[in-house]
């Protein structure tokens, strides 16, 4: 008898894994994931998966209202060897918004978490497996857990405040990724407004100072943000035609060009 020829299986595709920075805190990183997440999922179709991933500090999780957010403390539990693809899947929730969170603890003390750092090493490896998009909310600085994981990420996205401190600070962490083998071809800034005021260094001598392209600019917007906390709802779908919606529209088509 004629033996039907076998298929071979399907190689899984790897997803493309952003991780999101500042060199200082305070610069709205948990709202960068969050808006450019759900925008990329908008411009794309495809699944997106966001993870917060400072332990004790992130916001994700509150901003999006999820009263309990301890996703990922459950995996930091585990041996590093023993967490599975199937293990994070678990602990990824799905918002209205259309984007899966795997959320972070919240309570100051969870920042001893941090120190899990061969279980993060582990999550993030593996999230590529589970989502077209992944964004990580890496927080400020360089901490050893950063460290570890900067090579699963494709690329980078570093807000940077237009102050001389700011870039001061942004200039220090472009060196630092460098020495750490991220070279520039796989950074994205966007210049973060916080505030309304013309106290501030424009774009063009930000981007002069340090060296580096700045892809997009996100202009203050505090009663949106406000009112986007207040309901547990993104901006961009509170009001996807406002300026900050085209703005990280823009932010996300440059990512996604790449």
């Amino acid at each position: 008898p004629t033996t039907a020829p076998q298929t071979a299986p399907a190689v899984p595709i790897k997803g493309f894994m952003l991780g999101v920075l500042a060199a200082k805190g305070g610069l709205g990183v948990s709202s960068l994931v969050t808006n450019l997440g759900v925008t990329i999922r908008k411009l794309t179709g495809e699944p997106v998966v966001i993870a917060d991933f400072h332990p004790g500090s992130g916001d994700i999780g509150l901003s999006l209202g999820y009263n309990s957010a301890n996703g990922v403390s459950n995996l930091l539990k585990k041996d590093a060897n023993t967490i599975s693809g199937a293990d994070i899947k678990n602990e990824i929730s799905a918002h209205h918004s259309g984007i899966h969170v795997l959320t972070t603890p919240q309570r100051p003390r969870d920042a001893i978490f941090a120190t899990r750092i061969h279980q993060y090493r582990s999550i993030a490896r593996q999230l590529p497996d589970l989502a077209k998009y992944v964004l990580l909310d890496l927080g400020s600085a360089l901490p050893p857990m950063t460290q570890s994981i900067l090579k699963y990420c494709d690329k980078f996205l570093i807000a940077i405040e237009p102050t001389p401190p700011g870039v001061h600070q942004t200039r220090a962490l472009l060196e630092d990724l460098a020495a750490l083998g991220v070279g520039a071809g796989r950074i994205e800034l966007v210049l973060v407004n916080r505030q309304r005021t013309n106290l501030q260094l424009n774009w063009a001598d930000v981007q002069d100072s340090v060296g580096h392209t700045i892809s997009t600019v996100i202009t203050p917007a505090p009663e949106l943000a406000y009112k986007a906390r207040e309901i547990s709802s993104p901006m961009v779908v509170q009001q996807p035609s406002s300026l900050t919606a085209e703005q990280f529209t823009k932010l996300a088509a440059s990512i996604l060009e790449q």
